[in-house]
């Protein structure tokens, strides 16, 4: 825009060459726009530079944490999950200041390493080395890992499907974040809920059976904990079938 008014100003100020005065000040207003036009420039010139210097890091850091997990999947050790839990909890950090990123997305971005931290803590314990032919050895790193699991992720039915079980309703539904059972049918519904039923029942008789042979604490903590979660969901599944036949024409 600068540059059209330097343009028009100078058009005007050699049509006006026998004025001396109109001259004058027509050709100050010609450098006057044209120190604007140049610094105008200038500024979009250093906006530019200075949000490719700050996109850049972003680019760097999630490319080089996601090349970790990448690594650690491939390898499958526990020394590439130590190295991808470290890159992963350097992305929470990050992620709590880029200025880049609005509130809402750097706290989506945070959440999401944070669980991938969370997973990746697991799958180094998981890869520990570990005797294979002591029982005790695998049983107590099992339990380790189970414990952790619960203490990490916690149940796997949120609250938004605790709310939808209380409250079943379309809007309860979409707030659970299940697309899949958004477009899922009443009869697929019904058989999901079989499905899950049938793993609620092996956990069941697992806790039941710990508890009748007196099962190691650790062991019977995580087989109870097993129990409680499939129950949760079966309870959430019945929620989705009832809901889904009420609903279908």
């Amino acid at each position: 825009m600068a540059d059209d008014v330097i343009h028009d100003t100078r058009v005007v100020a050699n049509l006006s060459s026998g004025n001396t005065r109109a001259k004058y000040y027509l050709s100050w207003s010609v450098n006057t726009a044209r120190e604007i036009a140049d610094f105008a420039r200038a500024v979009v010139r250093y906006r530019a530079e200075q949000e490719a210097a700050a996109a850049r890091p972003v680019l760097e850091w999630k490319t080089r944490v996601e090349r970790g997990f990448i690594l650690a999947k491939r390898d499958r050790s526990q020394k590439f999950w130590r190295k991808a839990e470290v890159e992963a909890r350097e992305a929470i950090t990050i992620c709590q200041n880029v200025e880049e990123m609005n509130c809402e997305e750097a706290t989506a971005q945070k959440d999401f390493w944070i669980e991938m931290a969370h997973i990746a803590e697991l799958k180094a314990l998981a890869m520990s080395s570990c005797d294979r032919k002591s029982r005790s050895l695998r049983t107590e790193r099992m339990n380790t890992v189970m414990k952790m699991t619960r203490e990490k992720f916690e149940s796997p039915v949120s609250q938004a499907m605790k709310e939808f079980i209380a409250h079943p309703n379309e809007a309860t539904l979409r707030a659970t974040g299940k697309s899949f059972i958004m477009t899922m049918t009443a009869s697929e519904a019904e058989e999901s809920l079989e499905a899950v039923e049938v793993f609620a029942k092996v956990s069941t008789d697992a806790a039941e059976f710990g508890r009748r042979r007196s099962m190691h604490a650790a062991t019977q903590e995580n087989l109870d904990w097993c129990e409680a979660v499939t129950r949760d969901i079966v309870e959430f599944a019945r929620a989705v079938a009832a809901f889904k036949t009420i609903k279908q024409p």
